[in-house]
């Protein structure tokens, strides 16, 4: 047992807060091209070996970027993740670049804005984390987003 659990287990908690395990880049890099593939067996194939693409990645100063934001704040929520820029044309390296999972969040409209009875402004990455921030059944700002973009006191918009 390490000391740090030690000093938690001494104060009677019966967990021991873990720490943020980041993974490496290479890690990442290998986990976001097993996705591709997987995901690419229907109509669009993906031409590119596994080395070719660690080091296309490992010289991309967007996975750079994505990989720095990842690092400093420990949250998977800015991991680096693979997006298309043309959605018809497929996985290519001429199509494909990084960016971290917050920004293609917002880019895509899954990130929305919640204001609260206090006028306070608070940002979430889904509907669905601002449901469990404020203890709501699940999918009730989903629809208040389809239809008036109210739900009780709070206003809900996409950013």
């Amino acid at each position: 047992m390490s000391d740090n659990s030690n000093f938690w287990k001494a104060f009677g908690a019966k967990t021991v807060p873990e720490e943020k395990k980041i993974k490496s880049d290479r890690n990442i890099i290998t986990l976001r091209f097993s996705k591709i593939r997987y995901e690419t067996k229907g109509e669009f194939q993906f031409a590119v070996d596994k080395r070719e693409f660690r080091q296309w990645s490992l010289e991309d100063a967007g996975f750079a970027g994505a990989y720095e934001k990842y690092a400093e704040f420990g949250d998977k929520k800015y991991s680096p993740v693979i997006e298309l820029k043309n959605k018809s044309k497929g996985y290519g390296l001429d199509n494909i670049m990084w960016v971290c999972q917050s920004d293609k969040n917002r880019k895509n409209g899954k990130a929305v804005k919640v204001i609260n009875s206090d006028k306070k402004e608070l940002i979430f990455l889904s509907a669905r984390k601002a449901e469990l921030k404020f203890k709501l059944p699940r999918g009730v700002l989903s629809r208040a987003l389809r239809t008036e973009g109210k739900y009780k006191r709070l206003k809900i918009s996409f950013v």
